[in-house]
């Protein structure tokens, strides 16, 4: 269960956002138990999406700390 309703209050919106606004994005993760508050609601879930974000996009590898 999302708990962030705004995903859902306009139909289509991620798409037009991926086609119209920012048109370099690669993906949108959508964390199940989170809203506004991920850091708060899923901090461990977002560590790891940010981890492997940063590790693409080359930065350093910090999951052996």
């Amino acid at each position: 269960m999302l708990n962030d309703w705004g995903t859902y209050s306009a139909p289509g919106a991620p798409d037009l956002m991926r086609t119209k606004a920012v048109t370099r994005i690669e993906s949108i993760e959508l964390i199940d138990g989170a809203g506004y508050w991920i850091q708060q609601e899923q901090p461990g879930r977002l560590s790891e999406l940010l981890l492997a974000f940063i590790k693409d996009v080359g930065g350093v590898d910090h999951t052996g700390c």
